[in-house]
């Protein structure tokens, strides 16, 4: 018989071989973990906020990012653990109170958002 291996390289670049079975164990506990998702399809990208438990007990909230490139999906995440939470969404609500203020103060555009978004 067979074995199917799959390898991954670590953050340290050293190649990690999984068999099929470990990778399959893997997926199980990932999904375990998640509590809540939620996702959002715009254009060419999606973006995926997931609420996860780590292995230790704690929360922390994964926010990533998927986008179609003509070399297939590049994915980038951004990982907010539990004690952080509370400064990052005060932060964020700062922003977005600024993002708005400026927002209102533009003149309205003419050119179709599609259109710039295939740029990115």
């Amino acid at each position: 018989m067979d074995v199917i291996c799959f390898s991954k390289i670590k953050n340290d670049g050293i190649v990690q071989s999984l068999h099929l079975q470990e990778l399959l164990q893997f997926n199980d506990t990932m999904i375990q973990n998640l509590i809540h998702s939620e996702k959002l399809h715009k254009g060419n990208r999606m973006y995926f906020l997931d609420l996860q438990r780590a292995t230790n007990g704690s929360l922390y909230l994964k926010i990533k990012e998927s986008s179609k490139t003509s070399q297939g999906h590049n994915v980038n995440s951004l990982i907010i653990f539990e004690d952080d939470i509370d400064d990052f969404t005060e932060l964020i609500q700062k922003v977005i109170v600024k993002f708005n203020d400026i927002r209102a103060q533009k003149p309205a555009r003419n050119k179709s958002l599609k259109g710039l978004r295939k740029g990115y």
